[in-house]
Order: structure tokens, then C-alpha cells, then sequence
């Protein structure tokens, strides 16, 4: 922050178009009175005869809002 170079200022330019073009995306979040924080996780090892890959995923809930999702092969 006290010495920024080209490079970092491209990447700033790069993120500000990023966030301008995907300005009506986002998680609703509605109010609740629980701020727990609950999360599921679960895993399929190699069941695919196919390719015997394995899938992966989880959710991250605040409350009763999802604010985090994942799923990998």
C-alpha cells in the first residue's frame, strides 16, 4: 500500500470491472434471530464406476441463510 506498481494497479482496475459487471449478484440474507453458524459436509469415495473419481461438497449456513457452498469431482 505505501509503494503500489503497475501490476497492482492493474489488478485493482481488473477487480473493479470484475465487481461492476456482477453488481446484481449476491446472497439474500433475510433477518433471523439465530446467528448460529451450521455446516454439512459430505463425500462419495470413487463411486463413480466411470472414472472412479470422487465428489465432494459442503454448505456453510448463518442462521437460516446459506453464505457458503462447494462441490468438487
Amino acid at each position: 500500500m505505501h509503494d503500489p506498481h503497475v501490476h497492482h494497479w492493474k489488478v485493482v482496475k481488473h477487480i473493479l470491472f470484475y465487481l461492476a459487471g456482477t453488481i446484481d449478484h449476491g446472497l439474500m440474507l433475510h433477518p433471523n434471530s439465530s446467528s448460529s453458524i451450521i455446516a454439512f459436509s459430505d463425500v462419495d469415495w470413487g463411486a463413480n464406476i466411470d472414472d472412479r473419481k470422487s465428489t465432494t461438497g459442503y454448505c456453510v449456513y448463518l442462521g437460516s441463510n446459506l453464505i457458503s457452498w462447494s462441490t468438487h469431482k
